[in-house]
């Protein structure tokens, strides 16, 4: 639990310096506000005495950064505005990328490659 305290502690600094920098440029910051407040509850550890309510209260706070996220996203236009934003397909680094297809394979059902 309380390691967990401290990474959510570590989160909510990063958003709150994310959200005043947004702010400053005059960005609408009320989604982030929200989880920043999950993140302090989350943070302070009194969610965790029920864990239906700590799950709860994560998925709020994930839920909320998802918006967020996608509202910075059309905002800065780097989506198309006729589809849906699925996520961007980051290459594999090299090490892993054998690794990446074995996975992919076995969830397949494919046979390895020799």
């Amino acid at each position: 639990m309380r390691q967990f305290s401290r990474e959510a502690a570590l989160r909510r600094q990063a958003a709150e310096e994310l959200r005043n920098s947004l702010k400053a440029k005059g960005m609408d910051v009320s989604e982030l506000d929200k989880a920043i407040e999950d993140l302090r509850s989350l943070e302070s550890g009194a969610a965790f005495v029920d864990p239906h309510k700590a799950a709860l209260l994560q998925e709020q706070m994930i839920e909320g950064l998802k918006t967020f996220e996608f509202a910075l996203y059309r905002r800065f236009g780097l989506g198309d505005d006729k589809s849906p934003t699925l996520g961007s397909n980051a290459p594999v680094p090299a090490e892993y990328r054998a690794a990446v297809e074995e996975y992919y394979r076995s969830l397949a059902g494919g046979k390895r490659k020799p």
